[in-house]
């Protein structure tokens, strides 16, 4: 992680990207969230963070996808960081409408130059 960042702060101003997406809780549970002017969370209820870690690993045994599903930082301590969060349970459409908008709300501030949605 610390090689990626240090990457991105040796370009040219011109070149660097005015929002970089990182996997959120690694950034959180390395302590690096202060690094970033905002933190955006996504959260899931355990049961159905265990729901899809059954469906992608039909073949793990019960006990170790419960494990893999407890094992990540609680949503309640992600929060804590979050300037933005969206629930993924919630449709995708829905969600890319609230990422937009948040996306706008960067440009007005001027913060990002241009939105482009694909």
């Amino acid at each position: 992680m610390e090689l990626e960042f240090d990457t991105l702060s040796h370009l040219p101003e011109e070149k660097r990207p005015d929002v970089v997406f990182v996997e959120g809780a690694v950034v959180i549970e390395s302590g690096g969230a202060s690094r970033f002017d905002e933190v955006w969370v996504t959260t899931l209820s355990k049961e159905e963070c265990l729901k899809r870690v059954r469906e992608r690993n039909p073949n793990l045994p019960k006990e170790q996808a419960e494990k893999r599903a407890l094992s990540q930082i609680a949503d309640e301590e992600r929060l804590k960081y979050a300037k933005f969060w969206y629930n993924t349970a919630k449709p995708f459409e829905d969600n890319i409408k609230l990422v937009h908008k948040e996306l706008e709300r960067l440009k007005n501030q001027g913060k990002l130059r241009d939105v482009v949605m694909i």
